[in-house]
Parts: structure tokens; C-alpha cells; sequence
């Protein structure tokens, strides 16, 4: 049995939430003004499909 490493926890975790958010953002960044809203809700739902 291993032992707990919170640590290791934490960076893991703080790594996969910067990981998972990242694909909204870039779409934020690449969308046109006026496509800004609807575009990062479909891509927003579209990546948590892709990413469970």
C-alpha cells in the first residue's frame, strides 16, 4: 500500500484545472466580437464532452 502525497496531490490537481480550462479560453480569444457569447457557450459544452 502507498502513502498519501498531498503535495503531489495538489499540483496534480491545479494542473488538470489549468489544462481543462484552457480550451474555452483560447476559444474566447479566437472568437469574433459579435460571435463571442453563443460561440463560447457551444465551445464551452462541446469540451466538456470531449474532455468527460
Amino acid at each position: 500500500m502507498t502513502s498519501a502525497r498531498p503535495i503531489n496531490a495538489a499540483f496534480t490537481s491545479a494542473g488538470t484545472f489549468t489544462l481543462g480550462a484552457l480550451p474555452p479560453v483560447v476559444a474566447a480569444a479566437l472568437l469574433p466580437q459579435t460571435l463571442l457569447v453563443p460561440g463560447e457557450a457551444v465551445a464551452s459544452l462541446l469540451f466538456l464532452v470531449l474532455l468527460g
